[in-house]
């Protein structure tokens, strides 16, 4: 599950995420403090992103994020 109480996401975002998280621990390894702390860091950003672009996150708003989305997460992380 997404971090839902961080930032609202559709369901195929959703689905995206789980795939991506059990991908991490299942196939690459990855220890449970790395997975996490990477998730920690996506839910920031898509906490972020709801706000930036004002709204449900879904697949097509992510495939649409800019340089300057990234840049203006990356500028409140100061």
């Amino acid at each position: 599950m997404v971090e839902a109480t961080l930032f609202t996401a559709d369901d195929s975002l959703d689905q995206v995420y789980n795939r991506w998280h059990n991908w991490m621990k299942l196939e690459k390894y990855y220890s449970h403090h790395t997975s996490s702390s990477y998730a920690t860091d996506l839910a920031m950003f898509f906490c972020f992103l709801n706000g930036h672009l004002g709204g449900e996150l879904t697949l097509d708003a992510i495939k649409g994020v800019s340089v300057q989305d990234i840049r203006g997460w990356l500028a409140t992380l100061k």
